[in-house]
């Protein structure tokens, strides 16, 4: 009789739950908020495209059917990937960009939209502040 002890290797993204693969994920607060294209590489050395569409909250987590490890009941079936996001926040908003997001929150409000997380105002608006506030601290950088 041969007897195999298999031990899995720790992987510097991706931890194993059953067949399931959990990974953390950093995105930038525009990204959370706007959306983004996450590119994964796989353990099997693919290359996945992952779009985020919804915003990203601190909880939530998005799950990609089928690209988690083989299950052991049936190794032509695979477990999911989850991913879990931690978001950066800016380190430094302008006077400015602080008197620009307030003045879109406060005509989301006026317009009845402060529920509304879809909203394209408030989606430019934001991406525009964080777009100026990343060229503020470029230029300051110098």
């Amino acid at each position: 009789d041969i007897i195999f002890i298999t031990e899995d290797r720790p992987h510097e993204i991706f931890k194993r739950n059953g067949s399931d693969l959990l990974m953390n994920v950093n995105i930038f607060l525009r990204e959370a908020l706007i959306g983004t294209v996450l590119t994964v590489n796989t353990i099997d050395e693919r290359i996945l495209r992952v779009p985020i569409t919804n915003i990203i909250t601190g909880n939530y987590k998005k799950i990609v059917s089928n690209e988690g490890m083989p299950m052991s009941e049936n190794p032509k079936e695979r477990g999911s990937l989850l991913i879990t996001f931690s978001i950066e926040f800016p380190i430094y908003l302008t006077i400015a960009s602080k008197k620009y997001l307030q003045k879109a929150f406060k005509t989301l409000k006026a317009n009845g939209e402060s529920d509304n997380h879809n909203s394209k105002f408030n989606l430019e608006n934001i991406n525009q502040l964080i777009l100026n506030d990343k060229i503020h601290r470029d230029i300051n950088d110098v």
